[in-house]
């Protein structure tokens, strides 16, 4: 069943269900990952594979993902004895191996602004379901995520009480890959452990 759908029909199923959402994002379908199946769809694949995502390719991307672990290390290291949310610090690493690999220079500074405007987006959002929510009260009926998430701010059987960064977060997707993460915490466990009578700057070659 899976080679029948997967290799001898597989142009049938390769095409995803074109939205108004993905239109706008994708420049009008041009993203690879929403194109029709077809010569540009076949051509933009081509290209990945043997120019920009391959083996050669992600090889010589080695030092800045040494660059960024180490930096990643020192930061953890200059943290011991101190709470760590760990997921921040895992998604800034990934984050910035991503835009340097990508488009050669970090972009932290512009990813925050983008974020503010994210935030002035997700807030109108928010007023608009919180209107919709005030307005019909015990009549209310949730019809997308925002308002199911909306609806559980006011649940006093939740054991930790939902804000309106909590409907935000839980909104997303988590962009963190579990298995780099494990596989990463793995050899950070080793290095701390090596690093435990050592001064500071062994991170900092």
């Amino acid at each position: 069943m899976a080679k029948q759908f997967l290799k001898t029909h597989y142009h049938v199923f390769a095409s995803r269900p074109q939205t108004a959402a993905s239109k706008c994002i994708t420049y009008n379908y041009l993203n690879i990952t929403w194109v029709p199946y077809g010569p540009y769809w076949r051509q933009g694949r081509k290209i990945y594979l043997s120019k920009l995502c391959s083996s050669k390719k992600l090889e010589s991307y080695e030092y800045i993902r040494v660059e960024e672990l180490r930096a990643f290390a020192s930061r953890l290291y200059s943290l011991s004895g101190k709470p760590v949310l760990l997921n921040e610090h895992l998604s800034r690493v990934t984050l910035s191996i991503m835009a340097e690999s990508c488009w050669g220079r970090r972009y932290l500074k512009r990813m925050k602004a983008l974020k503010k405007k994210l935030d002035r987006f997700h807030n109108h959002v928010f007023e608009e379901h919180k209107a919709k929510l005030k307005g019909l009260m015990e009549d209310f009926v949730p019809k997308d995520m925002v308002d199911w998430l909306f609806q559980l701010t006011d649940d006093p059987n939740l054991e930790v009480k939902l804000n309106y960064d909590s409907v935000n977060g839980l909104r997303q997707l988590s962009n963190i890959p579990f298995y780099f993460v494990f596989a990463f915490l793995k050899e950070m466990i080793e290095i701390l452990s090596r690093a435990e009578n050592r001064s500071a700057d062994f991170f900092n070659w």
